[in-house]
């Protein structure tokens, strides 16, 4: 899967295994319910949101259909392999978020090697009642040499924890076992009610975790990374991402993007497939 880059932009890259709350991590993020819960089942789609003007969703489908469906309307999701979001909430003007599909550290592809190398900031999510598991633990050791130097640990369904005490005991427990991971992890309070509020009100924003995890993306772009060879490099040839022992693909070249921030492009402008036996693996493209 080739997801083309905007140019200009901060690039945060959500993972996480299957139902861990990724969805609801970005929705926070944009302070709006735009994907539904367990958008993953049965077709795990690959997630792109970016800011535009006007607020708008698609969704392209394996069959090669492709939806513009009514905000709010996430049964028109369900079954796509990719959806674009354009946001026109300000904060999110300087970001691109990508919401990575993960099952098993036994099945992650070139594809993902790519994408989390492509990425300035990653946030992997994990569910506040089974947090840090050693499956995901598996996962990130095998990506270890293209994670970026700025990782955020977001822990889903915290409204989950019953009381304060459960919260600052996996908390600790979390920062203890995952130092050498993360530089910081953040609840997230995803509820349907507080993230249909967070859009006009700070306060539901701030309750959800989604103001707290931004401020932390704009804190750690503000120092040098520290860890990883990710950063969010740019290449000028996108078969070079394939380093570290990971095959280069042939017939993978890079497509430029002109149309500049904002621009409305169409979800398949956005996602480009490399089908197979062409000779190419599916590749993250990069800026030249």
């Amino acid at each position: 899967m080739l997801i083309q880059r905007e140019p200009g932009t901060t690039r945060i890259v959500i993972c996480g295994e299957v139902s861990s709350g990724k969805s609801t991590v970005l929705n926070c993020l944009l302070r709006e319910r735009l994907l539904p819960d367990n958008l993953g089942a049965p077709v795990r789609p690959y997630v792109a949101a970016r800011w535009a003007p006007s607020r708008r969703v698609q969704s392209a489908f394996p069959d090669g259909t492709i939806l513009t469906p009514e905000f709010g309307d996430h049964e028109a999701l369900r079954g796509a392999d990719r959806i674009l979001i354009h946001s026109s909430a300000r904060h999110v003007k300087s970001y691109e978020f990508l919401e990575l599909p993960l099952t098993t550290a036994d099945e992650l592809t070139d594809d993902h090697f790519a994408l989390v190398r492509s990425a300035d900031v990653l946030i992997w999510v994990t569910i506040a009642s089974q947090a840090w598991r050693l499956t995901e633990q598996r996962i990130l050791d095998e990506l270890e040499t293209v994670i970026p130097g700025r990782t955020i640990l977001a822990i889903s369904r915290a409204d989950k924890l019953r009381t304060r005490r459960d919260s600052e005991k996996l908390m600790a427990r979390i920062e203890a076992e995952t130092m050498d991971y993360f530089d910081a992890a953040h609840f997230v309070h995803g509820t349907r009610d507080l993230v249909a509020t967070a859009g006009k009100s700070r306060q539901a924003w701030e309750e959800t975790g989604g103001a707290a995890i931004m401020d932390r993306i704009e804190e750690l772009m503000a120092r040098p990374s520290a860890r990883g060879i990710g950063e969010g490099d740019d290449f000028s040839d996108a078969t070079s991402v394939m380093a570290n022992g990971h095959n280069s693909p042939t017939g993978v070249t890079n497509i430029h993007h002109e149309s500049g921030l904002g621009s409305e492009v169409d979800v398949d402008c956005v996602f480009r497939s490399v089908r197979a036996g062409e000779g190419a693996s599916p590749q993250a493209e990069y800026p030249s």
